[in-house]
Parts: C-alpha cells; structure tokens; sequence
C-alpha cells in the first residue's frame, strides 16, 4: 500500500514539473516574441530624431529637401518626450502644404493614436493668402490653425479684405490619446491698404 502512495505521489510530481516546464516553454517563446516586436519598433523610431518641445511649425514653408521619407506619402520630422508611458513621434502627410500627423505608441510599440492635426484649408488662389501654424506647448497641448485672407482683386468692387482664422485645440492626454476639438473659426474685416 506504501508502494501505491509513493508511486502515486512520484507520477503527481513528475506531471506537475512537466506542467510547469510547458509553461517556461511557452512564457519564454512569448518573451521572445516581445523582444524581437521591441527590436523592430526601435528601429523604427531610430528614423525619428529628438525633438525639444515646446514646438512651433509653419507646414507651408518647411524645407522638406533633407527629410527622409517614412512611405510613399509620408515625411519623418521628430519624437517628443513624453512622461514615460508612452512614445510620440510626429511626421508629415505630403500635400500642396505638408500634413502634420501626432501618432502615439506603447512602450511595445502598438499604436495608442494617431491624428493629423493640421486644419488644411491652404491653396493657391488668386486673391488668397493662407499661413498654417501648429504647436504642441511644454505642457503637451496642441493648437493648430489656419488663417485665411480673402481679397477681391479681380472686381475691385470691395475695398474690404475678409480675414478668417480656422482653428482647433487639444492635447495629449496622459494615457496618449490625442484630444482635439472640432473646428472653430473667427472672421474679421479689414480695410485695404
């Protein structure tokens, strides 16, 4: 009967190491799979140089000659510091003015959010001038806008010039989401000159 116990409690243990042994196997594979994620996503925000907040950007008159390009339609500018829980880079979209894009990862790498942040009203029209304009302050909050000056150069019936101001504001939360308003706009009218 002492045999049967012992036999018993030697094949219980035995089970139980190689349960065990299963689940180093399986924990250790998962490890490698982060770590070789991790690798990856490091490389991919080595293309991305540091960049000091607070930061101020005209997209229209950036010289893009020396950016390099992270697709076919994208431009890589920069990642900001943030607090720690997670990591932001921003690049630009290509268009008549460039795009400007925030996109927020874990420390893993997946991807939290990703906006771009630009109102991007601005062309080329006769009569029409447009400045675009964003800012991510020190304390991580975005405004981004687009001002708009209307004159009319061809009737020259008016002698007012129509200004108008397009906006959103936000920030980036700590948990890196991004938070923007919907747009805003102020119109105000100035004589020519």
């Amino acid at each position: 009967m002492k045999n049967i116990k012992l036999l018993l409690l030697l094949i219980l243990f035995i089970s139980c190491q190689k349960e065990k042994s299963n689940e180093a196997e399986i924990a250790s594979e998962n490890n490698i799979e982060i770590q070789q994620a991790n690798d990856e996503f490091q490389m991919f925000l080595d293309k991305f140089p540091e960049v000091r907040l607070p930061l101020d950007i005209e997209p229209c008159s950036i010289d893009d000659s020396n950016m390099k390009m992270l697709n076919d339609s994208t431009l890589i500018y920069g990642k900001i510091p943030s607090n720690g829980k997670y990591i932001t880079t921003i690049s630009f979209d290509i268009a008549d003015c460039l795009l400007p894009r925030i996109t927020t990862y874990t420390l893993s790498g997946k991807t939290i959010d990703s906006k771009p942040v630009v109102i991007g009203l601005c062309g080329s029209d006769p009569c029409y001038e447009c400045n675009e304009y964003f800012r991510i302050g020190k304390d991580y909050r975005i405004y981004s806008c687009d001002s708009a000056r209307y004159d009319d150069c061809i009737n020259k019936v008016s002698d007012t010039v129509t200004n108008i101001v397009t906006y959103k504001q936000g920030k980036l939360n700590s948990t890196g989401k991004i938070e923007l308003s919907a747009e805003k706009q102020k119109t105000y009218y100035t004589k020519k000159s």
